[in-house]
């Protein structure tokens, strides 16, 4: 996995999930790799996280309930 650059504005990545465990892993992979982890625990909110950190990968939790995951892209 390429290493982004600390200034680079595509650094961010958002972590979308209800799980704190899940997320603290994931969190933890993409720090390791350089990316500034932006964690949200409400896929309601999903939106306006993207909107404000312009992030260059988000993942979403497949279990997260009640919407499917797909359907917040």
């Amino acid at each position: 996995m390429p290493h982004p650059s600390e200034t680079d504005e595509s650094s961010h990545a958002l972590v979308v999930t209800f799980d704190p465990k899940l997320s603290g892993i994931v969190s933890a992979l993409l720090e390791s790799c350089g990316y500034a982890v932006i964690v949200c625990d409400d896929p309601g909110h999903l939106a306006d996280r993207a909107a404000d950190s312009s992030p260059a990968v988000i993942i979403v939790d497949a279990a997260m309930a009640p919407k499917n995951p797909l359907d917040l892209c």
